[in-house]
């Protein structure tokens, strides 16, 4: 894997929100995936499929209806962002804000680290009131490949609503891993093996505006990829 003394801990994300929750509102899992880990990536930088893969949980409609918008951060990272206003909120939600049948401001953005690090934070709030009074999570889904087609999805999240009820964690946390396995995990691994392989550009695939998130992170990866790779096959000075 490297030279571990030239390893540069200032790289390293910060996801130290998921130490700093009550262990009642945190939950974390493990998803072996028959895919590699950059089309797993894909999946959370174009949220667009929650609408459709996750109607009736995650997706509400409002992120597929809305265009999404990307910053190149200066530190290497990628930022995704849809912010949909007076929009129909996810149910998982949409049940927790004053009136569960009313529109919502929903957002949803991701913030992307090279290799396959992701921050996602979501919520919804009462039309035209400050995200603080609404209910979000935070969660963090991180890809280690085993090889081309195989890899370790760890995924993990806390939430800021019932934060403190134990058994109301333990039933998201059983709801969440339900999704993951039955509705993504089957999904990505049908499309990888439809690919038949890894490298995705190669198929010259039709791309939508939704895609642009993801197509810049491969993108990115790839230009680090060269960066290293010159490196490595450097003449010593």
């Amino acid at each position: 894997m490297g030279d571990a003394s030239s390893a540069d801990a200032t790289l390293i994300p910060d996801y130290s929100f998921l130490e700093s929750a009550e262990a009642t509102a945190r939950f974390r899992g493990y998803l072996p995936t028959n895919a590699n880990y950059q089309l797993i990536a894909d999946n959370i930088m174009d949220l667009s499929h929650v609408d459709y893969l996750h109607a009736s949980t995650l997706g509400g409609g409002a992120i597929s209806r809305t265009k999404i918008d990307v910053t190149e951060l200066n530190d290497g990272r990628l930022h995704v962002k849809w912010i949909s206003p007076n929009e129909v909120p996810p149910p998982v939600f949409g049940a927790h804000l004053p009136d569960p049948k009313a529109n919502a401001d929903v957002w949803t953005e991701v913030t992307w680290t090279a290799p396959g690090n992701m921050m996602l934070h979501t919520g919804a709030s009462p039309v035209g009131r400050p995200m603080e009074e609404g209910v979000d999570t935070h969660n963090v889904h991180l890809m280690t490949p085993r090889d081309e087609m195989y890899t370790h999805y760890f995924y993990a999240g806390v939430r800021s609503f019932k934060a403190m009820d134990a058994e109301f964690n333990a039933i998201t946390a059983s709801f969440i891993e339900k999704i993951f396995v039955t509705e993504d995990k089957w999904m990505l691994e049908a499309q990888q093996k439809c690919m038949g392989t890894a490298d995705l550009l190669s198929l010259k695939p039709v791309l939508l505006q939704g895609d642009v998130g993801a197509m810049r992170a491969r993108r990115m990866l790839q230009q680090k990829m060269r960066a290293e790779q010159m490196t490595l096959t450097s003449p010593a000075s």
